[in-house]
């Protein structure tokens, strides 16, 4: 359990004369920065993908390895960042973070080769996402809230879904100017925005007098049949490894993300394979960013009050739905559709989800490092589907056999999910 100190006096920073709960301004940050990568990689690398296949004159497959190893880059530096997260909080490491994410984008604008952009953009991209962007923040809210757990953690991760509405901007820039300008002007953005935000940024709310949810004692958990006692439940790092549940929701996430990292890379040409233009596309994305924000909150608050695992297998076989019908369109209007269903379960699930079902079954004192160890589970799926997505279709022409294997994995992660029970701490079997 983590103690709590001395209460403080209390300086929570105000709206209107009204004092607000530290914790929902560190939520605020984390959707900016969410907001602010989503725009420039999670969806904006996508208007990327053809000015670099022209500059550097490879295929889409080539250029999908450039997501597909800074993934990977992600994923091994997950559990040493956890770790780090857990002992020393988030805001050093978010500075750090900040710093190279923005460099990535500013030296990868003057790379003169596709190896040479590789050289630089794939390692600084990859620890400056996991390390500004996005495990720092989300471990932060994550041990802010207990309680609330499920909303805090949809509001925080809202940004990852508005970002699309900074794609058009982002394709205009490559438009009126080169994709060279575009990246040169994201990373001086990252640095603008992300330095004042990692001040925010504060690691549990006990070192401050505080306790999570704003409460006025520790967090208790109401008794279940499974874990019959009131009181926060924290798993060792060694006993959330040996759980079924770990695995599972692993597996449930690499599963889902084939489909994620994929769109995320291949969206735009896809548009443009069915007969739409690059802005199109662009316009498409920011469609689905305003409806990825209503979803993702709706399905946050439900969250709170029903059973996670069960939303989670529902979102993502609606995932599957919305494949289906990508796979088939050849009109706007079915486009558009598909961004809808797409976007609702995109939003509804995800980081937010499987972050506030870890919380809730492993606790906060190693929110991180556990967090950390599954990242390493989603690697096959981050690297092989947008892989996989581009080079099948530079060797036939279509994405039809990515569609495919899309709707199969969407499937796989319904089955992960609904396998998932929570698990029963050691000290509570004894």
């Amino acid at each position: 359990m983590i103690e709590p100190t001395r209460p403080a006096p209390d300086r929570r920073p105000s709206i209107f004369g009204r004092r607000v709960f530290y914790g929902w301004w560190i939520v605020a940050g984390t959707a900016v920065l969410g907001t602010l990568s989503g725009g420039a990689y999670i969806h904006g690398f996508t208007a990327f993908v053809l000015p670099l296949t022209k500059e550097f004159d490879v295929g889409r497959g080539t250029i999908s390895l450039v997501f597909s190893l800074a993934s990977i880059g992600e994923a091994i530096w997950g559990p040493i960042l956890g770790m780090l997260i857990d002992r020393h909080g988030a805001r050093r490491l978010m500075f750090v973070g900040v710093t190279l994410m923005g460099l990535a984008f500013v030296l990868g604008s003057m790379a003169q080769s596709m190896f040479v952009f590789f050289l630089i953009f794939v390692p600084l991209v990859s620890i400056g996402m996991s390390m500004g962007m996005f495990a720092p923040p989300a471990a932060s809210v994550g041990n802010w809230f207990v309680r609330r757990r499920g909303l805090a953690m949809a509001i925080a991760m809202t940004g990852f879904g508005l970002g699309g509405l900074l794609v058009p901007l982002v394709r205009y820039l490559i438009d009126a100017y080169d994709w060279r300008f575009a990246a040169a002007a994201i990373g001086i953005t990252i640095w603008i925005v992300g330095y004042p935000i990692t001040t925010l940024m504060r690691h549990r709310p006990e070192q401050y007098g505080m306790f999570p949810d704003g409460a006025s004692g520790p967090p208790a958990l109401a008794p279940s049949p499974r874990t019959p006692v009131v009181g926060e439940i924290d798993f060792t790092v060694r006993e959330a490894l040996s759980t079924r549940a770990f695995w599972l929701l692993g597996a449930w996430f690499g599963f889902r993300m084939v489909i994620v990292a994929s769109l995320g890379v291949h969206f735009i040409p896809i548009v443009e394979d069915v007969g739409f233009s690059a802005a199109t596309g662009a316009t498409l994305l920011s469609f689905f960013a305003i409806v990825t924000l209503p979803a993702r909150l709706f399905f946050g608050y439900l969250a709170d009050r029903l059973p996670k695992t069960l939303l989670a297998a529902g979102l993502s076989s609606l995932i599957a739905v919305a494949i289906v019908v990508l796979a088939t369109a050849d009109s706007l209007w079915q486009l558009y559709l598909f961004v809808a269903i797409y976007a609702v379960a995109w939003g509804g699930s995800g980081a937010s989800m499987i972050m506030a079902i870890r919380g809730e079954y492993f606790g906060r004192r190693n929110f991180a490092t556990i967090a950390g160890l599954g990242s390493i589970m989603i690697v096959p799926g981050t690297v092989l589907g947008p892989t996989f997505t581009g080079f099948s279709y530079d060797r036939t022409g279509s994405y039809d056999l990515a569609f495919y294997t899309f709707i199969v994995a969407a499937l796989l992660s319904v089955v992960m999910m609904l396998l998932v029970r929570r698990p029963v701490p050691k000290q509570l079997r004894r």
